[in-house]
């Protein structure tokens, strides 16, 4: 995943700025992804916006903690991976995903209406 930064966004200032954007979006969406339970979350049903470098879910079939029925029951609240740690950089999760990650959660902890306007579908 590393390299998918240096071929997207060549000039130093894109580069830093599509990190921060990757980062923050990862750990907003772990976050998310942990309070409704979402599971399956593996390489294949997780993308990378080529133009911003943000984190796309995908494949969002097992919400609401329906991972724990599965044959081989998850059991982590969301995943990070080493690939997903590589990509943060050589800080890895002090290098933004710690706070971002804190942030997602008091701001949710504020009320429901953030969860629901980060759940509304895009274009």
């Amino acid at each position: 995943m590393g390299y998918f930064f240096l071929e997207n966004f060549p000039s130093p200032a894109e580069w830093h700025a599509a990190k921060a954007r990757y980062t923050t979006s990862l750990a907003v969406s772990s976050m998310l992804g942990f309070l409704v339970g979402l599971g399956d979350r593996h390489p294949h049903n997780l993308l990378l916006h080529p133009a911003t470098g943000e984190v796309v879910h995908i494949d969002l079939g097992i919400a609401f903690d329906q991972g724990r029925l599965l044959p081989t029951p998850e059991v982590v609240p969301f995943r990070l991976t080493r690939d997903l740690v590589h990509a943060l950089g050589p800080l890895g999760p002090e290098a933004g995903f710690t706070v971002a990650a804190e942030s997602a959660l008091l701001a949710f902890a504020s009320g429901a209406d953030v969860i629901i306007t980060l759940l509304e579908v895009r274009d």
